[in-house]
C-alpha cells in the first residue's frame, strides 16, 4: 500500500509523488475523453500544465478556476495548480452564465483553465476582466495546452503549508448567491489518509467516479485513488443518466469501490434489470449526501450481497466524511439507517437552545469539530462567523467548530442518526413536524420511487404539499390511505401531486425552491 497522507509527516502531494514512482506504468485514470492515463503520464501532463501556469503568472497563494468537461484533464489541472501552491476552483462546464460570472467576480482568479467546449464562455468572462486563459487540448492520450507559451525550465518548489487553501468549492447559498468553502491541504490530507485506511483501499482497487468535480464527494474519488495507487474510472455524463449503462461500466471495468450520492444508488435500483445484473467485483459501496430510502438499500444488498455497505455523512465545510456507519445485515424496509460514529480525529456534538444535548434519542443541531473543519467562506466574514464558531452558549472550544444546521440524535447503540435540515422542521397545526419524516413515509409506498414535501404558507396558515414520482398509476386516494395508516393525521399533506420528475439541483439533490413554484 502507498504511504498514507499525514503519516510519517508525509503530505498528500508527497504521497501522490511516491505513488507515481511506484506505479509509473499502471493506469491511474480512465475516462471517456482521454482514455487511459498512466501514473507516469499523469505526472508528465501535470508538469507541463504547471509550467504553463507558472509562465502565465500563477504563483503560491493564487487562485485558478478550472472550467472544463469532466475528464482526466480537470484532475491533471488540479494537481498542476496545487503543485505550485495555488488554489483551484472547479466549476461545472455547463454552469449558467450568471453563476459563472458570480464565481469569477468573487474569487478573482489569476487564470482560467478551459477546453474546446468551454473556451467561448471562458473568453467572454475572462478576457473582459483581463484574466489569462489556458485552453487544453483533450483527446485520446492527449492532455496539453493548445497554444503553449514559453514556459520556464524550472518550476519553483512551492508546496503550500497545511493551513493554506487547497481548493475552494462553491455551494448554494440561502440568498441565491453561491458561497465558496475554503478547504486546506491539511483538511484533504487528513480525510484521504483516514479513507484509505478505513476502507482498506490499495493499488488493486478500481474506484468509480460519478460525482461532479465541483462537488466535494469527488475528493474521495480523486485523491484516494491517486494516493493509494488505485485506478480511477470516470463515468460519462451519459452513464450517470442511464442506469443500464452505469451497471455495464461497473461490470466491464471491474469496479471495486463506489461512493455516490444516495439518489444515484436509488436511480440504479429502480430499473428492471438491476436484480439480474452480476456485479461480482464490487466490495465497497458508500452512499451519502441525502437519505437513501431503505427499500433501495435492501435491493442493493440482495443483488450484491458480497459487498460492504456504508452510510456516510459529512458537509462540504467539514471535508468529506465526518461519520460513517457500516450496515451489517439486511435492514427492515422501514428501518432508519444511522450515520454512525465520528471518524478518527473528528468530534460530533449536539446542541439545542445553545445547550449540549446529552440524553439518548434527544434531537439537537449537529456540530462538528476536530480535523477537516474548513477555514470558512471565501471573503464572507459574516457567514463564516455564524457557522464556524468557538463558543456555543457557555461552551467554548479551542478551535472553531462547524454548526451544520442539521438535526440529529444519538440512538440507544451510540450511533448518530440524521433527522433533517433545521430549516426542514416546520410547525403545522401546533405540531412540530420533520418534513423528511413525511417524505420517508411516501418513499416507502411500493409504487412511489421518490418524493418531496414542502410547507406552504398562505395568510399565516400552513399547508403541507407533497410531490411524488410514481412508477404506476396509483390513485391519490390510495396514497392518502397508506399515509393515514403510517402517520398521525396532522402530518398528512393536504395536497398530493404526482409529477413525472422532481426538480433537482446541479448536484442531483431535490430543488425545494423550484418546488415552491409548482405548489399551486
Amino acid at each position: 500500500m502507498a504511504s498514507l497522507p499525514n503519516k510519517n509527516n508525509q503530505s498528500l502531494l508527497q504521497a501522490i509523488e511516491e505513488t507515481v514512482s511506484r506505479f509509473r506504468d499502471k493506469v491511474a485514470i480512465n475516462c471517456p475523453i482521454a482514455g487511459d492515463v498512466t501514473f507516469a503520464q499523469f505526472a508528465a501532463m501535470s508538469d507541463v500544465i504547471a509550467r504553463e501556469l507558472h509562465a502565465s503568472g500563477v504563483a503560491k497563494g493564487h487562485r485558478v478556476v478550472i472550467f472544463a468537461r469532466r475528464s482526466a484533464a480537470v484532475i491533471v489541472s488540479m494537481h498542476a495548480a496545487v503543485s505550485l501552491g495555488a488554489t483551484y476552483i472547479p466549476v461545472a462546464h455547463n454552469m449558467p452564465d450568471h453563476r459563472l460570472k458570480g464565481v469569477i467576480q468573487d474569487c478573482e482568479p489569476t487564470l482560467l483553465i478551459c477546453d474546446s467546449h468551454t473556451i467561448d464562455m471562458a473568453q467572454a468572462y475572462g478576457l473582459s476582466r483581463n484574466i489569462p486563459i489556458l485552453e487544453l487540448e483533450v483527446g485520446e492520450g492527449v492532455i496539453a495546452p493548445t497554444d503553449p507559451v514559453s514556459a520556464s525550465d524550472k518550476i519553483p518548489d512551492s508546496e503550500a503549508s497545511g493551513d493554506s487553501a487547497f481548493y475552494i468549492l462553491y455551494t448554494s447559498g440561502s440568498t441565491g448567491h453561491p458561497k465558496g468553502v475554503i478547504v486546506t491541504h491539511e483538511n484533504v490530507s487528513d480525510y484521504v489518509g483516514w479513507a484509505i485506511d478505513y476502507f482498506g483501499v490499495t493499488e488493486n482497487d478500481t474506484i468509480l467516479s460519478t460525482a461532479p468535480f465541483y462537488f466535494d464527494m469527488s475528493t474521495f474519488d480523486i485523491y484516494v485513488a491517486l494516493a493509494s495507487g488505485a485506478e480511477l474510472v470516470i463515468a460519462s455524463d451519459r452513464d450517470c443518466v442511464f442506469p443500464k449503462l452505469l451497471l455495464g461500466k461497473i461490470a466491464a471495468k471491474n469496479i471495486t469501490v463506489w461512493k455516490a450520492v444516495s439518489s444515484l444508488f436509488a436511480h440504479v435500483a429502480k430499473i428492471s434489470t438491476f436484480s439480474t445484473t452480476p456485479l461480482p467485483t464490487l466490495r465497497i459501496l458508500v452512499f451519502s449526501g441525502e437519505r437513501l430510502p431503505t427499500r433501495y438499500l435492501v435491493d442493493w444488498m440482495n443483488t450484491v450481497p458480497e459487498a460492504c455497505y456504508y452510510n456516510a455523512y459529512g458537509p462540504t465545510e467539514a471535508t468529506g466524511i465526518s461519520t460513517c456507519y457500516r450496515i451489517d445485515g439486511i435492514p427492515d424496509i422501514d428501518e432508519v439507517i444511522p450515520i454512525g460514529k465520528p471518524c478518527t480525529k473528528k468530534e460530533i456534538m449536539l446542541f439545542r437552545d445553545d445547550e449540549p444535548v446529552c440524553a439518548r434519542n434527544e434531537p439537537g443541531e449537529i456540530v462538528i469539530g476536530g480535523a477537516g473543519i474548513a477555514k470558512g467562506y471565501w471573503r464572507d466574514d459574516a457567514k463564516t462567523s455564524r457557522s464556524f464558531v468557538v463558543r456555543i452558549g457557555s461552551t467554548t472550544f479551542d478551535n472553531p467548530v462547524y454548526k451544520t444546521g442539521d438535526l440529529g440524535y444519538v440512538n440507544e447503540n451510540g450511533n448518530h442518526v440524521f433527522l433533517s435540515r433545521m430549516d426542514r422542521q416546520v410547525k403545522h397545526q401546533g405540531y412540530r413536524i420533520e418534513l423528511d419524516d413525511v417524505e420517508t413515509a411516501l418513499r416507502n409506498i411500493e409504487s412511489i420511487s421518490d418524493a418531496a414535501v414542502i410547507c406552504k404558507v398562505d395568510r399565516q396558515l400552513t399547508e403541507l404539499v407533497a410531490f411524488y414520482e410514481c412508477d404506476s398509476s396509483i390513485d391519490q386516494s390510495e396514497v392518502r390511505a397508506t399515509l393515514m395508516s403510517r402517520l398521525p393525521v396532522y402530518m398528512i399533506p393536504k395536497l398530493l401531486k404526482n409529477v413525472s420528475a422532481l426538480p433537482r439541483s446541479e448536484r442531483g439533490k431535490i430543488d425545494y425552491n423550484a418546488l415552491k413554484s409548482m405548489q399551486d
